[in-house]
């Protein structure tokens, strides 16, 4: 197997292991993946490796657009591959025909990891029907009156995290997003990840990447279950919101074999997270 067939491999594996988990971002722009610059559609193998984002785009293709690479993802690439055809001469015609094609592959990055200017962001959304938001004053009161809380920031960029590096949540704008409930579910998620910064409950999440597939792992169970519990809290939904944290969580488990630890002790830190933004005095 060449080289460029084993990274396919590899990284195919992680997202067939990564899809196992029934996730739903929840708001526009989970489609199939299509190159940020050209608008075009990516086909075969590439489907399989930018399954993670709708938009890509290379480094190059980026300051085209006029934007850039953030500086802290530039070591992160994605890879999209292509056959590039080498041609030879037919001795009988003279007409160049292929001869063989050579796999080859290329550094991409999804749009989550770019800066761009504000007026592609709109472009791609254009058309979009958009969400009426109504905030729901249950979930903004927890919201607000966390303790030491991050800045929560949003923006037309598909992505949804928290950045232990400069202490924010960024967030999709909430008229990107399906319901009013999934917005709260997922900004929870992201608020529940923060408290395992060295500040709040040092959880360690320095470590916490896809790369290190048990701690990170562990730390989603822990903020899908935060979330869950402080969706009850607000009283949003409560069931529907158990059910699909439920089946996020089972599937967790068999990606990590079946750990019998792991759900007991994510339990534990997922409850703590949950009383440190509610503010819950709690003895163990």
């Amino acid at each position: 197997m060449s080289k460029v067939a084993e990274i396919i491999t590899e990284r195919i594996l992680e997202q067939l292991e990564a899809g196992t988990v029934p996730w739903k971002k929840g708001w526009k722009g989970a489609g199939r993946p299509k190159n940020l610059l050209t608008g075009k559609a990516y086909r075969g193998t590439n489907i399989w490796l930018l399954s993670g984002s709708e938009y890509w785009a290379t480094a190059k293709q980026v300051k085209q657009l006029g934007g850039s690479v953030k500086p802290d993802e530039l070591s992160n690439p994605s890879i999209g591959v292509f056959f590039k055809p080498i041609f030879e001469e037919n001795e009988d015609t003279g007409e160049r025909v292929v001869k063989r094609r050579i796999l080859l592959y290329f550094k991409i990055f999804a749009l989550h990891q770019l800066d761009v200017p504000e007026k592609v962001l709109n472009k791609i959304h254009d058309g979009e029907s958009v969400l009426d938001f109504s905030p729901i004053e249950s979930a903004e009161k927890i919201v607000r009156e966390m303790p030491n809380r991050p800045e929560i920031k949003h923006s037309s960029q598909d992505s949804a995290h928290y950045s232990i590096i400069f202490d924010h949540v960024h967030m999709p704008n909430k008229e990107l997003f399906d319901s009013e409930l999934r917005y709260y579910e997922v900004l929870f998620h992201e608020l529940a990840h923060s408290t395992g910064a060295e500040k709040r409950l040092n959880r360690q999440l320095k470590g916490n990447t896809a790369g290190n597939r048990e701690s990170y792992s562990k730390e989603e169970l822990i903020a899908e279950m935060a979330s869950a519990m402080l969706c009850g809290e607000a009283g949003i939904d409560e069931a529907s919101t158990i059910e699909n944290s439920a089946s996020y969580i089972e599937n967790w488990m068999k990606a990590l074999k079946k750990d019998s630890t792991l759900l007991v002790s994510a339990a534990q830190n997922a409850q703590k997270a949950v009383d440190y933004i509610l503010q819950t005095t709690f003895d163990n």
